[in-house]
């Protein structure tokens, strides 16, 4: 199958700030440098063609990464040490230009990272996965046979979450389309989430929804699940991180109970779960989870079944227009450091249909057997909502 998807790709370059920019050391936040792990994220943004627009998407793309970089100029540096120091030093950044033999209607069915084609459209540049002295950013455009074109843009996790990653795209298309700066600013203060000296442990968080449902018994009753999610505390935090703050402004909670519980009681259980969660998430609760982290590296692996879940609707992806009109559907992923993460992770993305009606969409990934148990179970939900 993956033959039916050739994409021939020229050699990668590297792409500088376009114009003088700051040469200084930048330090992250202890939330920047030990909350996510050692990953990239990624966006494949897939654009229909426009009969009205003539010029390359690839040139526009490879000068607007350029002027963009004047702003984002932390982007074009390198870390240079494992204490995760920014040296902003102009190296650049890497920028891949190509062309594929398949158009957007072969791969408007599968809108979802797993699919033959995604790995060729932000292709594994050697040198592109690694964090210390690597470039800390990656984009690829790729024209298609169709006429519509492909945005696929890599980036450092240690230097933006999604919501960054959403901004900096923002920016990015805003130079595209001939703007003179960014209408949202960068801004770095990484130190506004750092732990405090000393450290201060004071917020239990959601310990006791683990507390609550602890249960005895046998067999599926007594397998602990964990739905573990992320929370965007920029109007958590007291005072509130300023815009253009584009930094890891995130932490993780969760919601615990048991396979059985989940099973006997109705969906409004499991959504109070949820919500109680979220709640707990304030200050006094980000800023003991930075000092938490601090002290000790957060983890990628959970006893039980863990099922992590990322809303990424709101990023923004769906509305990067760089001329040509929205995008057909924007496809997020992770490249993850290691295989210690036990657990399935699923995002919430946006797509637009052929009418052009925007929807949510969850690509689901796991293994074949829970696939097809977790289809059948929806096949039979759908029946019930529709029986008389």
């Amino acid at each position: 199958m993956a033959s039916l998807f050739r994409v021939r790709r020229r050699e990668p370059q590297i792409i500088h700030p376009a114009s003088p920019t700051t040469r200084e050391y930048l330090n992250l936040s202890d939330l920047d440098s030990r909350f996510p792990p050692r990953l990239h994220i990624q966006i494949l943004l897939v654009y229909r063609s426009n009969p009205e627009k003539t010029v390359d998407p690839a040139t526009v793309g490879g000068d607007s990464l350029a002027r963009t970089l004047v702003s984002y100029y932390p982007l074009a540096g390198r870390i240079r040490d494992q204490k995760l120091e920014v040296e902003c030093n102009r190296e650049g950044v890497f920028f891949v230009e190509a062309d594929a033999d398949f158009s957007v209607e072969e791969i408007a069915d599968e809108p979802h990272s797993s699919a033959p084609y995604y790995g060729e459209l932000i292709h594994n540049v050697p040198g592109s996965e690694g964090i210390i002295r690597c470039p800390l950013l990656l984009v690829q455009v790729t024209r298609l046979k169709c006429g519509g074109f492909t945005v696929g843009v890599r980036a450092s996790h240690v230097l933006m979450d999604g919501s960054g990653k959403g901004q900096f795209l923002k920016a990015l298309v805003e130079m595209a389309r001939g703007v003179a700066a960014p209408s949202v600013l960068p801004v770095w203060k990484r130190e506004l989430l750092s732990a405090r000296d000393p450290p201060c442990f004071t917020h239990k968080g959601c310990d006791s929804n683990r507390k609550e449902h602890k249960e005895q018994g046998s067999g599926v009753k007594k397998d602990e699940v964990r739905l573990t999610f992320t929370v965007d505390i920029r109007r958590k935090v007291n005072p509130a991180l300023p815009e253009g703050y584009y930094g890891n402004g995130v932490v993780s909670t969760f919601a615990v109970t048991t396979a059985g519980q989940l099973r006997e009681n109705p969906l409004e259980y499991a959504m109070s779960l949820v919500r109680k969660a979220k709640s707990c998430v304030n200050d006094e609760y980000v800023r003991s989870y930075v000092d938490l982290i601090q002290q000790k590296e957060a983890p990628t692996a959970f006893p039980g079944s863990h099922y992590v879940v990322s809303d990424l609707t709101k990023m923004g992806e769906t509305a990067a227009d760089f001329g040509w009109g929205k995008p057909v559907f924007a496809i997020p992923s992770t490249i993850l450091p290691s295989t210690n993460f036990i657990g399935t992770v699923n995002y919430f993305i946006r797509v637009l249909g052929h009418n052009g009606e925007e929807r949510v969409m969850v690509p689901m990934d796991m293994p074949e057997q829970a696939m097809e148990r977790m289809t059948r179970l929806i096949q039979d939900l759908q029946v019930s909502k529709i029986s008389p």
